[in-house]
């Protein structure tokens, strides 16, 4: 009852933020808003397509075995991971140049195409896509891993947190896909069988707070320049 008490808070913080990072992204036109705010609206729709029951009332069972939901949940994951790594790659440029790491992140972008080209394939032929969760959840957390390394070496300002929320996406993606390895493998336990998307859900929160204090720590500061620079003059 508590996880599903968590489920239903953390849809709710999730839908808000979407709409808070809109109307930032329209205050600032800063792309690494606009990312962030579309990975956080295909978070939630992967959310709310993965817990019928919770949000619904729909048996899982009758999602899970339709049609539609073997062609939109995979989909909506490419996605979901191709606006987060265009986040990472924008708000990178923002803090730091380094050709080597920026190389990285456009050689990984361009998986998206082949993986979705590959989901095509596999869904034409009738066969399993399981797999293709698997690495497009790794995909994404080894750019993570990569620019919270880079914040957290070179400190770079207002960045620090961004690094913290980073790890906390790291960590509960990562937990998830052992969960549901575990559970394939028929490793009986509450996470493995009913709830394998909690530890995902804790990192994006995570990773919102922790993002949403660096914007607002970043624009304290830059006020308080601005009030000086008018003192001064």
């Amino acid at each position: 009852r508590g996880i599903e008490m968590f489920y239903l808070f953390f849809q709710g913080i999730l839908c808000f933020q979407v709409l808070l990072f809109v109307v930032l992204y329209f205050i600032t036109r800063k792309r690494d808003l606009l990312y962030y705010c579309l990975f956080l609206f295909f978070a939630a729709a992967y959310f709310f397509i993965n817990a019928p029951y919770t949000f619904f009332g729909i048996p899982e069972d009758v999602v899970w075995n339709s049609v539609w939901y073997d062609y939109t949940n995979t989909p909506v994951i490419i996605i979901e991971n191709l606006f987060y790594l265009l986040f990472l790659k924008a708000f990178y440029e923002n803090i730091s140049s380094d050709r080597i790491v920026t190389r990285i992140l456009n050689f990984i972008l361009w998986l998206i195409p082949i993986i979705i080209f590959l989901f095509l394939v596999l869904t034409l032929l009738n066969i399993n896509k399981q797999f293709i969760f698997y690495t497009v959840k790794m995909i994404a957390v080894l750019p993570a891993l990569l620019v919270a390394y880079i914040i957290i070496k070179r400190r770079p300002p207002f960045a620090q947190l961004v690094a913290n929320g980073l790890i906390c996406t790291v960590v509960g993606t990562t937990l998830t896909v052992l969960m549901i390895i575990l559970g394939n493998y028929g490793v009986h336990h509450l996470f493995t069988e009913n709830y394998p998307l909690f530890f995902i859900r804790l990192g994006i929160l995570g990773d919102m707070i922790f993002y949403l204090a660096a914007i607002l720590r970043k624009w304290h500061l830059q006020e308080k320049l601005l009030a000086t620079e008018k003192l001064r003059s």
